[in-house]
C-alpha cells in the first residue's frame, strides 16, 4: 500500500523506475563479481584435486612396478580417493548455498523490520469501523495532480456505485482505471 501511495499519488513512476533499475545493475555487478571469483576458485581447486589423483596414481604406479602393490590395490586406492573427493566437492556446494540462504535471510529480515517501522497512516485519522451497512460511492470524483501545470490525471469521473451488505463484489479493469484508488479510497477512509 506504502509503495502504491508513493507511486500513484505523487506520479513518481519514472523515479521508481531508475531507483528499481539502478538496483538490478547494481545487483547484477555484484553478482557477476561473485560468479567469477567462485569460479576461479572452483578452477583452482578443480586443479589441485587433479593434480593430486594424478600423483596419487604415480606413485601407485611406481609401487606397483616395485612390487609393493597389486594392480587391484592401484585400482582401489584412485577409487577410494576420487570417492573422498566427491563428498567434499558436495559439501563446498552446500556451503555456498548456506551461505547465501543466510544471506538473503538477513536481507529478508531487514526489509521486514524496514516496512514495520513505516506508517502511512495520518495521526488524525481515525480507523475504519465497519457498524454495518453500504458502501455508496454518489458522483464521487478523484484526480492525481502531475507535474505539469494545469495537467491532472483523471482516475474517478462522477463514479456511482453501491456495495450491498453481505454481497461480495469485484472491481475488474485495465490498469490505471482506479481500482486501487477505489479500494484506498474506501480503507482510508477518505469518503464519508
Amino acid at each position: 500500500m506504502y509503495n502504491i501511495d508513493i507511486v500513484k499519488f505523487f506520479q513518481r513512476e519514472d523515479t521508481e523506475r531508475n531507483k528499481y533499475t539502478d538496483k538490478i545493475k547494481e545487483a547484477r555487478a555484484k553478482s557477476k563479481v561473485v560468479q567469477l571469483s567462485l569460479s576461479k576458485l572452483n578452477n583452482v581447486q578443480s586443479f589441485i584435486l587433479s593434480a593430486g589423483l594424478f600423483v596419487n596414481l604415480l606413485l601407485g604406479i611406481h609401487d606397483c612396478y616395485l612390487g609393493v602393490l597389486t594392480a587391484g590395490d592401484l585400482v582401489m586406492l584412485q577409487a577410494i580417493f576420487a570417492q573422498m573427493l566427491m563428498p567434499l566437492s558436495f559439501m563446498g556446494m552446500m556451503m555456498k548455498e548456506l551461505d547465501e540462504t543466510r544471506i538473503n535471510l538477513q536481507y529478508s529480515i531487514e526489509m521486514d523490520k524496514k516496512s514495520k517501522a513505516i506508517d502511512v497512516r495520518e495521526k488524525d485519522k481515525v480507523d475504519f469501523v465497519y457498524n454495518g451497512g453500504n458502501i455508496e460511492f454518489k458522483n464521487a470524483c478523484f484526480d492525481y495532480s502531475t507535474h505539469e501545470k494545469d495537467d491532472k490525471k483523471i482516475i474517478l469521473n462522477e463514479f456511482n456505485c453501491v456495495f450491498e451488505k453481505g454481497t461480495k463484489n469485484a472491481v475488474v479493469g485495465y490498469s490505471g482505471t482506479g481500482k486501487s484508488t477505489l479500494f484506498n479510497l474506501i480503507v482510508n477512509n477518505i469518503l464519508i
